[in-house]
């Protein structure tokens, strides 16, 4: 190989690293914003403007945890060896009194109160949305539930929308389940209910059966077990993810 040759072939090869390297970092970048553990998938990302951050999980199953008093999520969560937790429903709600259900037993009752939408997990796994009635304990027993907890409403219930304040933006968290029985949820900050409809569409299309707003604000915390603690708000309840 003469030295034209050589040179050549040395022009090449750096013209092939760079263009590797220009390759291989946004794939490393976007790496470190996702993971995948081995019970459930982290995903951190860009939608409209809003940070998203949310699990997937088939493996883990929700549980209701409700403080003696207030407590952070983290705390919480560790409390019952969960893996994952997120805040969970308000406490009295814009003055109204909550219906929340854990462990056989029901905190802050009015049983002909006006509570606005309840989340509702039931015995065999499903979440389910009570709707915006006047709803109580006996009508909420009947759907066999593990733990019921008032949040705000569902964006998405079996495919449809029936949210409120459709284009208010506000810090969000979430939980949600698809039609396959995985669980998902996450928190978004500066989100509009219709941002998260068009969110949650794009990235699960129809395979997303309930999508459920919790209490937002400064209580929104997605805790990972083993990763710092994203919030110091402490809240009344929390979900979260146990084996």
């Amino acid at each position: 190989m003469n030295l034209i040759s050589k040179n050549l072939y040395r022009l090449v090869i750096r013209q092939l690293i760079i263009v590797f390297v220009a390759l291989i970092l946004p794939i490393r970048a976007n790496a470190a914003e996702s993971g995948i553990n081995t019970s459930y998938e982290f995903h951190k990302l860009s939608f409209n403007g809003s940070t998203v951050s949310y699990i997937e999980t088939n493996k883990l199953k929700p549980k209701l945890v409700v403080a003696d008093g207030f407590d952070s999520v983290k705390n919480l969560t560790d409390s019952t060896n969960g893996i994952i937790g997120i805040n969970a429903g308000a406490w009295n709600t814009a003055g109204k009194t909550d219906f929340t259900f854990a462990n056989g037993l029901w905190y802050s009752i009015d049983d002909t109160a006006y509570v606005g939408d309840s989340l509702i997990f039931t015995k065999d796994g499903r979440l389910f949305s009570s709707g915006y009635d006047y709803t109580t304990c006996d009508t909420l027993a009947n759907y066999n539930p593990e733990w019921i907890v008032t949040g705000y409403n569902a964006v998405i219930y079996d495919t449809y929308c029936k949210n409120l304040d459709w284009n208010t933006k506000h810090d969000r968290s979430f939980i949600g389940q698809l039609n396959d029985g995985s669980y998902i949820a996450g928190t978004a900050t500066n989100m509009t209910y219709e941002d998260m409809y068009k969110f949650a569409k794009s990235t699960w299309q129809d395979n997303i059966r309930i999508l459920y707003n919790l209490d937002g604000g400064g209580s929104c915390n997605l805790y990972l077990k083993g990763c710092p603690n994203t919030s110091t708000r402490d809240v009344k309840s929390a979900i979260c993810f146990c084996e």
